[in-house]
C-alpha cells in the first residue's frame, strides 16, 4: 500500500472517522462517518469534487481505482467538508 493512502488512513482516524481494509474487496477501504460528521455534506463535497464512491448505509466504500495522491488527497478533504460544527 501507497504512503499517501497509509497517510490518508490515519488522517481518518485522526477525525474519528471508522476506517476497514478487506484485502479481498474492490475497495481501497471502508469508511464510516464520526458522529460529528454529515453524510449529506460529504455528499455534496464528493459531487463538487467529481468523485464517485459506493454509499451503503453509513458506510462510505472507496473505490481502488483511486490510486494517485491527488485523488486521496480530494477524497480526505471532501471528509473534513462534511464535519458539522
Amino acid at each position: 500500500m501507497e504512503d499517501f493512502i497509509k497517510t490518508a488512513i490515519e488522517d481518518l482516524q485522526i477525525m474519528y472517522c471508522a476506517v476497514e481494509q478487506d484485502k479481498g474487496s474492490n475497495f481501497l477501504f471502508s469508511v464510516r462517518l464520526a458522529d460529528n460528521m454529515e453524510m449529506d455534506r460529504l455528499k455534496v463535497a464528493l459531487e463538487e469534487n467529481n468523485l464517485v464512491v459506493l454509499i451503503q448505509d453509513d458506510l462510505v466504500n472507496i473505490p481502488s481505482s483511486y490510486q494517485t495522491k491527488e485523488h486521496i488527497q480530494t477524497l480526505i478533504n471532501c471528509f473534513r467538508l462534511s464535519v458539522s460544527f
